[in-house]
């Protein structure tokens, strides 16, 4: 396998919840490890969100805006009413 075809688990972790309870009952610590499955009992609107930004990291890319690209990255589910706050990060495993 070259490094090409390298690819990476990822792990998204619910970081905090803001102006009140999520609907999906999304608690901060909450964890899931992404690999070539999707992650089991994740919101649908949070997974369709980040998960553009998971298969960069997956695959071994970087943003131009994130000097680390194996360090955590925060990103947002849609919901503005109840927003959770999840971070996403590369596993070098």
């Amino acid at each position: 396998m070259s490094k090409r075809d390298k690819t990476y688990r990822i792990q998204i972790t619910v970081k905090r919840v803001t102006n009140g309870v999520c609907s999906n009952a999304m608690r901060p610590g909450k964890s899931w490890i992404m690999d070539d499955k999707t992650p089991g009992g994740m919101c649908l609107s949070a997974f369709n969100a980040l998960l553009p930004y998971m298969r960069v990291l997956q695959f071994g890319g970087r943003f131009h805006f994130h000097k680390d690209p194996d360090a955590p990255l925060e990103f947002a589910c849609p919901d503005h009413n109840r927003l959770v706050i999840f971070e996403v990060k590369r596993l070098k495993d």
